[in-house]
């Protein structure tokens, strides 16, 4: 039971971690232009830019290895605000900012159930 509860807290971190990534790379701006210039006409910071990081992959030497880190950080901002540890990847933008919000309230509702699952007898 406790483990069928852990696979869908992280399939929850993983939903959210990827909507995380999606709304900064959003903002990256046009990375199919034809220079191929990241970041694209249209960007914002957003927090791939507190790390270096544009959003747009086209320039990576190694697309896989940065594609992971992405994840990884995301999944770890997810993981980070699901549990209440809020603070180590934070918000730039507005609607990073705003996807905070709904997510601290989603982690809340989660947490309950979760504890109430385990202490129903």
């Amino acid at each position: 039971r406790a483990l069928k509860l852990v696979v869908v807290f992280l399939i929850i971190a993983h939903f959210v971690g990827c909507l995380w990534y999606t709304i900064a790379f959003t903002q990256c701006g046009d990375c199919s232009s034809a220079a191929t210039v990241c970041p694209g006409p249209g960007y914002r910071d957003t927090w791939l830019s507190s790390y270096g990081w544009t959003g747009c992959l086209e320039n990576s030497d190694d697309v896989q290895s940065a594609f992971e880190e992405r994840y990884v950080t995301s999944l770890f901002y997810a993981i980070s605000v699901l549990t209440g540890m809020y603070g180590a990847v934070v918000a730039v933008s507005t609607e990073e900012v705003l996807f905070s919000y709904f997510t601290m309230v989603l982690s809340g509702v989660v947490l309950a159930i979760i504890i109430g699952s385990l202490t129903e007898v």
